[in-house]
C-alpha cells in the first residue's frame, strides 16, 4: 500500500522523479533547502497520531450484482492507529518507533500483527506480545523455522516479548545515513513542516525538464506525467499523476499551525487512486490520514511497560455510546492489559465489522456508516472472556 504520509515524500518526489538519475548525492541538505515562512527550530524528539481510513467512492450507476467476491470486500472501510515517536539518540542516531493501537479490517483476524516497530542504525524490529493460536509456540519466530533474511529472538526484559530483527540492506542504509546527516544538521522537523521550493530547486527542476509557474497564490511543478503545485495561500501541497494523460493518483497534504512551533505541520493527507471494476464500472480507493497530538517532548516506552501489557484483565465494565448511533460507535473497553478483539454482529449473528485493539487503550471507535438500520450487538473478546452490548442504528 502506497503511504505517501509526510513531506519527505514530496521532495523525494521532485527531486528524483524528474530524471532517472538522482541529483548529486554529496551534496549537502542546504544545497537543495526548501522554504518556509518561519524559522526552523531544531526539534529531537516528536510524537504524534496517526489515524489511517481507507474506503472507496463509486457512483449510483454500479450495479454491485455483478461485481464478485474479491470486488464487493473493497466496500468494507479499513481503520489503522498508531502512535509516532522519532528522536535522536545519544549516539546522534535518529530512531522511529510506531506503536499499532487499533485496526479493523485492516489485517486478517488469523494474522499476529506487532505491537510495535522500530528502526535504528541496525536495521528494523518488529516486536511482539501476543500469541497466535494458529502457530506452533505462539508466534512465527517460536518454531524451528529460520528466515532468509533477519533474526528471531526473545528480549531481554525476560517477560514474555518476542522480536524480529531485518539489518539494512546497503541501499536502505545508504537512506538511512541521509536522513541522520539532515537530522543532525536540522533536526527531525525537516519531515513534517509545510515547506516550498526554492530558487535553487525550481532552477534545476527547470533544467531537467519540468515546468515551473510561480505567482503569489501558488508554485506549480509539471511534466507529461505528473503535476505538484504548492498552495501558498492555503499550505497545500497536491501531487497529480498521470498514465498516457490520464490522471490516476492524486495526493493532497494539508497544513496546520501550530502556535507553539510558529510552523505549519501536516495535519492531513488524502490519497486518491482512480480504479475500474471488471464490469467496467469506475470507482476511487480513498486514503485518508489524520495526523494529531503532536508532542515535542516526548518519553521513550520502555520495553518493559509494552510486555506487561499481556498480564490479563482488572475489570470487566464496558459501554456503547451514542445509542442509538448513526456513523461511528465508541467503545468504552474493561481495563485490559492484552490484545481486545471487538466485533459488530447483527439479530442473526453474522458479524458485519470488527477491530483488534492493543492494550491498556481505555476506548475504541468503530465505523457503522455501511451497515443498514437495525439492532446490533458489539462483542468484546479478551483472552477467553466476551462480554456484549446491544445498540440501534436508527
Amino acid at each position: 500500500m502506497s503511504q505517501i504520509r509526510f513531506i519527505t515524500a514530496t521532495i523525494l518526489a521532485l527531486l528524483t522523479m524528474a530524471s532517472v538519475q538522482k541529483l548529486q548525492a554529496q551534496k549537502s541538505p542546504d544545497d537543495y533547502q526548501f522554504h518556509s515562512e518561519h524559522p526552523f527550530p531544531f526539534i529531537e524528539n516528536i510524537c504524534f497520531d496517526e489515524n489511517f481510513k481507507e474506503r472507496i467512492r463509486v457512483s449510483t450507476s454500479v450495479d454491485v450484482t455483478t461485481l464478485d467476491v474479491l470486488e464487493k470486500l473493497k466496500f468494507q472501510v479499513k481503520t489503522l492507529n498508531k502512535r509516532q515517536r522519532e528522536y535522536r539518540k545519544t549516539t546522534g542516531y535518529p530512531v522511529r518507533e510506531t506503536t499499532i493501537r487499533s485496526w479493523s479490517k485492516f489485517f486478517p483476524k488469523w494474522y499476529t500483527v506487532a505491537d510495535r516497530f522500530k528502526v535504528d542504525e541496525t536495521g528494523s524490529y518488529s516486536y511482539f506480545i501476543t500469541n497466535n493460536r494458529l502457530i506452533p509456540g505462539g508466534w512465527v519466530g517460536s518454531t524451528d523455522y529460520v528466515p532468509e533474511v533477519g533474526t528471531y529472538g526473545t528480549s531481554e526484559t525476560g517477560k514474555g516479548e518476542r522480536f524480529y530483527h531485518v539489518p539494512f540492506s546497503n541501499l536502505q542504509f545508504e537512506g538511512y545515513t541521509e536522513h541522520t546527516e539532515t537530522v543532525e544538521k536540522i533536526g527531525l522537523l525537516y519531515k513534517y513542516r509545510w515547506t516550498y521550493p526554492s530558487v535553487q530547486v525550481r532552477t534545476e527542476l527547470m533544467r531537467q525538464g519540468f515546468t515551473v509557474t510561480v505567482n503569489t497564490r501558488y508554485i506549480r511543478v509539471e511534466r507529461h506525467d505528473v503535476v505538484i503545485t504548492y498552495h501558498l495561500d492555503r499550505a497545500t501541497i497536491v501531487m497529480e499523476y498521470y498514465e498516457q494523460q490520464k490522471l490516476v493518483r492524486k495526493v493532497t497534504s494539508t497544513f496546520k499551525y501550530f502556535d507553539s512551533l510558529e510552523q505549519y505541520l501536516i495535519w492531513k493527507t488524502e490519497e486518491v487512486k482512480y480504479e475500474t471494476f471488471e464490469n467496467g464500472a469506475c470507482y476511487e480507493v480513498v486514503m485518508e490520514t489524520i495526523y494529531e497530538n503532536y508532542g515535542f517532548d516526548c518519553l521513550e516506552e520502555k520495553d518493559e511497560d509494552l510486555s506487561l501489557r499481556n498480564s490479563g484483565k482488572i475489570n470487566t465494565e464496558f459501554s456503547v455510546f451514542p445509542n442509538p448511533a448513526t456513523e461511528v460507535i465508541t467503545i468504552s473497553l474493561p481495563e485490559f492489559e492484552g490484545r481486545t478483539f471487538i466485533s459488530v454482529v447483527n439479530a442473526s449473528g453474522q458479524e458485519l465489522n470488527h477491530m483488534f485493539v492493543s492494550g491498556n487503550e481505555s476506548t475504541a471507535q468503530m465505523d457503522i456508516s455501511t451497515i443498514p438500520s437495525g439492532m446490533y450487538f458489539v462483542h468484546v473478546t479478551q483472552d477467553d472472556q466476551t462480554f456484549v452490548k446491544k445498540f440501534v442504528k436508527p
